[in-house]
């Protein structure tokens, strides 16, 4: 995720996404969507 002080490209793009997720749906959801979106990441990272 943080390479030194540097955050990689792909968390960059959820980063960025939250702030409109949090004005459209509030926190929470916001928050549980995005961690799920991750989690899908790295689990197809995994598999491949």
């Amino acid at each position: 995720m943080v390479i030194g002080s540097k955050v990689n490209k792909e968390y960059k793009g959820y980063i960025a996404s939250m702030g409109a997720g949090i004005i459209q749906s509030g926190l929470l959801p916001a928050v549980a969507f995005t961690r799920a979106r991750l989690l899908r990441v790295q689990k197809t990272k995994k598999s491949s």
